[in-house]
């Protein structure tokens, strides 16, 4: 592109950058104000910080390029040697907005669990793009004759943040300063996760269903794909975790039972477990399901086994979400969030004892038969209750009287 001992520069080389940059640029800034994902994109923190760094690019590639058509090649340098000191200074800069794009995609990359893949650029996209709630705004048009157009125009943006490498955009970028102050300020590169991805049945599922398209470059595929995967699955994070617990505040906070899965039961036809399977079952596929009381001494499996026929029907959408005797209060509200999703939810009780559920009674009475749980028909409750002492047997019927069916696992 150029030779510094006679200053000759290749002017075709340096207006062929210049032209593919600003076209790429412009091409994704158009596609997203045609199909009306900006503000949805924003909610991302690294989308956001993609975005600003773009316009900021595309606005100063227009003006060194207005600068090298009326000006010539040594205003254009000029213009590089001043914008590189300004923003070596700016608080705003677009080193500072790089640097924080980088840290808010490595922050994924400390989570192996919630990669979708080695890049932490490609699983925030994949993750962005299978989640409902980004399309929360559209979901009228998917009932309307646009349904089509809508899918196929938003596919095309995704497939364009997915192949695009945002760091080479930005080499590219500063490839063209280096002409003109004689060095490339060197950045961070994004980079791939060196940690080995834990297992994970909920975005093997994501992986399974979109991966092989998008390797094979059918992302014409991916609308079809979308409508599929959102009959079992609201994406976001019910899409990323098997399990969730509450915080104090109602928080849902999805983890991975490691030690617990460690310890899954195999599949058998033991009558406790496979009584459960058979009422989970028709739960998932009839929307209907029974509340349930697992009783049985301490060490008779009954956390393990409901694992494991919740792990099983995870591909048609059942989760499961722990319950502490500090979250039945909250209850109202977590119902309120559950209802209308796709999967079907497991509210687990564990260790609940015969004397706990006794004064939960006209608590646990409102929930099952006028509350919540009536309202939410792809909920239910399952307590886990351990019988081990006189005194405890003898509240024991009382608490099995509050639920549809018990399973006895002794």
């Amino acid at each position: 592109m150029l030779s510094k001992q006679n200053k000759t520069w290749d002017r075709q080389a340096i207006d062929q950058v210049y032209e593919s940059l600003i076209d790429e640029v412009r091409h994704f800034l158009d596609l997203i104000a045609l199909t009306g994902c900006r503000s949805f994109l924003e909610e991302k923190p690294a989308l956001r910080l993609y975005l600003h760094l773009i316009e900021e690019l595309e606005q100063e590639l227009l003006i060194q390029w207005n600068i090298k058509q009326e000006q010539g090649l040594e205003a254009l340098f000029s213009r590089h040697k001043h914008w590189l000191g300004e923003e070596l200074r700016n608080k705003d800069s677009f080193f500072e907005t790089w640097n924080h794009l980088c840290a808010c995609l490595w922050k994924k990359a400390e989570k192996p669990a919630l990669l979708l893949t080695a890049s932490p650029w490609q699983s925030l996209i994949l993750q962005t793009f299978t989640d409902q709630d980004f399309w929360k705004d559209f979901r009228g048009a998917l009932h309307t004759d646009q349904k089509q157009p809508l899918l196929t125009h938003v596919c095309q943006l995704f497939e364009l943040l997915y192949k695009l490498d945002p760091h080479h955009q930005a080499l590219s970028y500063l490839n063209l300063i280096e002409i003109g102050v004689e060095h490339r300020p060197e950045i961070y590169a994004i980079g791939e996760t060196s940690q080995k991805a834990l297992e994970n049945p909920c975005l093997s599922l994501i992986q399974d269903h979109f991966l092989p398209d998008i390797q094979q470059d059918h992302w014409e595929n991916m609308p079809d794909k979308l409508v599929e995967f959102w009959a079992n699955n609201s994406g976001g994070i019910y899409s990323q975790y098997p399990t969730f617990r509450l915080d104090s505040e109602l928080s849902i906070r999805g983890f991975i039972p490691t030690k617990a899965i460690e310890k899954l039961q195999p599949e058998t036809s033991s009558s406790p477990q496979k009584r459960l399977m058979e009422e989970l079952e028709n739960f998932v596929q009839q929307g209907k399901g029974n509340n349930i009381l697992l009783t049985g001494n301490k060490g008779s499996e009954k956390q393990s086994s409901l694992l494991t026929v919740v792990f099983s029907l995870l591909d048609q959408g059942l989760r499961l979400i722990q319950l502490t005797r500090e979250d039945w209060p909250l209850l109202p509200n977590l119902m309120a969030g559950l209802v209308g999703k796709p999967e079907k939810f497991v509210l687990y009780a564990m260790g609940a004892s015969p004397s706990f559920l006794k004064e939960q009674k006209q608590s646990l009475r409102e929930h099952l038969n006028h509350g919540p749980f009536q309202i939410a028909d792809n909920v239910l409750l399952i307590a886990d209750l351990e019988t081990t002492t006189t005194e405890e047997n003898s509240s024991l019927q009382e608490a099995m009287d509050l639920f549809d069916l018990v399973i006895n696992f002794d």
